[in-house]
C-alpha cells in the first residue's frame, strides 16, 4: 500500500469515527427517558384532547370533526 492510500484510509477512519460519535450523542439526547412528571403531563394533555373530540362527537356527530381531529383518532386506534 502506498503512502497516499494509507493517509486516505486514516483520514476516512477519522471522519467515520467523528460522524458516528456525533450521531450517537444526538440519539442519546433525543431518546432520553421522560421523567414521571413529563410523562404524566403529556398523557393528561393527550387525554384532554381526546375528551374534547369525544364531546364534540357526542354533541354534533363524527362528521363535525376537522380532518386533524379525525387523523388524531385514527392514529390512536393504531
Amino acid at each position: 500500500m502506498n503512502l497516499i492510500s494509507r493517509i486516505k484510509n486514516i483520514f476516512q477512519a477519522f471522519i467515520w469515527k467523528k460522524h458516528t460519535t456525533k450521531s450517537t450523542a444526538v440519539k442519546t439526547v433525543a431518546e432520553r427517558a421522560m421523567s414521571d412528571e413529563e410523562y404524566n403531563t403529556r398523557r393528561k394533555i393527550k387525554q384532554d384532547k381526546i375528551d374534547i373530540i369525544l364531546d364534540k362527537i357526542s354533541m354534533s356527530g363524527y362528521d363535525s370533526l376537522s380532518q386533524g381531529e379525525k387523523d388524531l383518532l385514527d392514529n390512536l386506534n393504531k
